[in-house]
């Protein structure tokens, strides 16, 4: 005996096509795992050594609950997308855009447009990432920060970390950020503030949506062993990376180095070596994109 469909509100074959299609976005978190899939999550080496002790068992328990547990995160994303675009069968239904069309620039003028969510949390956290991309100041210093620190277009900071007391010119671009919430009311600060937790959440949130996919190797030492891991670039921004940024574009774009160390509170060379190497790479490659122009 056939029974009759009972609901009126979507159709039976429309409700069929949006279950086979959740199922089989489940078939595809069976393919296999190698070593570049494994680690295109973020994995925690040291959780996965204190489990293997605690729980006394084996590399091979330890790896396959590690997949089950990136396969089950993965389902209950399709789980909530199957509640959510369920609606869109439904008469009289809207199910609006999952995000809204950016468009980003990189450091050589290249233009490419994602797709981001609109959301309040992702797009206060972008601009307290640039923020310390445009004044080099540490996550401590940026949330610290308070409107009577910043005087006659400079920051008067004394750094959390290291007590040096620093003047930073506030430029065209740091500047827009600070107008942006100069009517907010954050008490004493001078920009929203959000816990260095949360703020490293958001942000892989964030450049995950804009598609920051390119491999970073990352090289550790755990018991005298060298092991590698590789993950997508999202995976290891943080919100240190907006300081980084500031030091690397700022030496690539030929600010001397002892003027970069008035900005930033370094001390020594010594620590600056690793950022100078990269902008040596970075003007040599714009050095081969001017070459290539003429031939």
């Amino acid at each position: 005996v056939i029974m009759p469909w009972p609901l009126s509100f979507i159709s039976e074959d429309d409700f069929k096509n949006h279950v086979v299609s959740t199922i089989e976005k489940y078939g595809e978190k069976l393919d296999s795992f190698d070593i570049a899939r494994f680690n295109s999550n973020i994995v925690d080496p040291i959780k996965l050594i204190f489990d293997k002790s605690v729980y006394k068992t084996s590399w091979e328990e330890i790896v396959n609950n590690e997949i089950f547990r990136q396969r089950d995160k993965s389902n209950n994303n399709d789980i909530g997308y199957f509640h959510q675009r369920i609606f869109q069968y439904i008469a009289n239904c809207h199910v609006p855009e999952n995000g809204t069309e950016v468009t980003l620039h990189d450091i050589n003028g290249n233009e490419y447009k994602r797709i981001v969510s609109e959301r309040k949390s992702l797009e206060k956290v972008r601009d307290l990432l640039c923020f310390c991309c445009f004044t080099s100041l540490r996550y401590s210093d940026m949330d610290a920060l308070k409107r009577t620190d910043i005087v006659g277009g400079k920051i008067y900071v004394t750094t959390m970390k290291t007590d040096d007391s620093l003047v930073i010119e506030v430029n065209k671009f740091a500047a827009e950020i600070l107008d942006k919430y100069k009517d907010c009311d954050f008490g004493e600060y001078a920009l929203p503030r959000i816990s260095n937790q949360k703020m490293n959440h958001y942000l892989k949130m964030l450049c995950e949506l804009c598609e920051f996919n390119e491999p970073i190797t990352i090289i550790q030492y755990l018991n005298g062993t060298r092991h590698e891991f590789t993950y997508p670039k999202w995976q290891v921004v943080s919100t240190h990376t907006g300081r980084k940024s500031f030091i690397c574009n700022a030496l690539a774009a030929g600010i001397p180095v002892h003027v970069v160390m008035k900005w930033t509170g370094h001390s020594d060379y010594k620590a600056m070596k690793p950022y100078i190497e990269v902008a040596e790479k970075t003007k040599a490659a714009a050095m081969d994109q001017f070459t290539n122009m003429f031939e």
